[in-house]
């Protein structure tokens, strides 16, 4: 009995030097220290809920975060690799630490696809579904400049939106009626939106010229929602409802200039036989309507 502890033993040991053996090499490499994240809650800038019809600004789990590392200084990361979301904000993912212990910046974007190799993005023109909407719906966490190693404690990313949000919302007028509205809208375009730009660490650009398309965005018809890529929109058609068949459109009085991470709301008047715009609001992409919004009722 103890001739067989003895062998066991020798033999844990011996697994256990190969694992140290491991774990060192990892350690020289990397530092052997796991990077700690979590998305910050405070600044109600994180994901919005597709349970809430996607208005909410509450983080949601189980999405795949793509997080690059730099050390001081670097143009390129020295690791990257995804990490996902869970409750209140946390994420989970192992990436570690530089060799070199020098200082890190940390960039990470939804979604996941979009990495520091990315030269251009697009939004798609078929919003008509949340996960669509959702995987068009660009945030970028804030490089975080000159990161201590820590020992312990998390680097906590600040989330934002990088596109602008537009909501249209159509209530019954003359002839018409909410039960007509929900059931005979069948389509809502954003129209004449360039669709693809340039990415550079969370920053989208559209080219001065490119391809307009109309996007079809997501909703009931009273209530619809999509996202378009910064930029500044030419007067002209702009909304267009398709109703019992037939297009009714909006247009922009004048060209008009729509910033990533806000939100604009246009709230139409649908008649039997026309349209017209009742009010317009624009609010910074939260549900704080107090937090710097601007309300125009026409």
């Amino acid at each position: 009995m103890k001739k067989y502890f003895f062998f066991a033993a020798v033999a844990l040991m011996a697994a256990s030097c190969i694992n140290d053996e491991n774990d060192n090499s990892v350690a020289d490499q990397q530092n052997g220290e796991v990077i700690s994240l979590t998305a910050s809650m405070a600044s109600e800038t994180t994901r919005a809920k597709a349970a809430d019809k996607l208005q909410d600004t509450q983080f949601e789990s189980d999405k795949s975060i793509h997080v690059d590392i730099y050390e001081k200084d670097a143009t390129a990361p020295y690791t990257s690799g995804n990490y996902t979301t869970g409750t209140s904000g946390a994420m989970t993912g192992t990436l570690y630490y530089p060799a070199s212990q020098k200082h890190i910046d940390i960039e990470a974007y939804y979604p996941s696809s979009i990495t520091y190799e990315s030269t251009s993005f697009t939004v798609g023109t078929a919003q008509t579904s949340e996960a669509n909407y959702q995987s068009y719906d660009l945030m970028y966490a804030t490089r975080l400049t000159d990161q201590e190693k820590k020992t312990s404690g998390t680097h906590d990313l600040t989330f934002n939106h990088a596109l602008a949000k537009i909501i249209v919302n159509i209530v019954a007028g003359s002839g018409v009626s909410d039960a007509n509205i929900t059931s005979n809208v069948t389509a809502v375009k954003i129209n004449n939106t360039i669709t693809t730009a340039t990415i550079a660490k969370g920053v989208v650009t559209p080219p001065t010229t490119g391809t307009k398309s109309d996007i079809n965005i997501f909703g009931t018809g009273a209530s619809n929602i999509g996202v378009i890529i910064p930029q500044e929109v030419a007067a002209g058609t702009f909304i267009t409802v398709t109703y019992n068949g037939n297009d009714y459109t909006y247009a922009l009085p004048s060209a008009k200039t729509f910033a990533a991470g806000n939100s604009y709301t246009y709230t139409l008047t649908l008649n039997a036989a026309s349209i017209s715009l009742k009010s317009e609001k624009i609010n910074p992409w939260t549900n704080d309507a107090s937090a710097g919004s601007k309300d125009i009722t026409l």
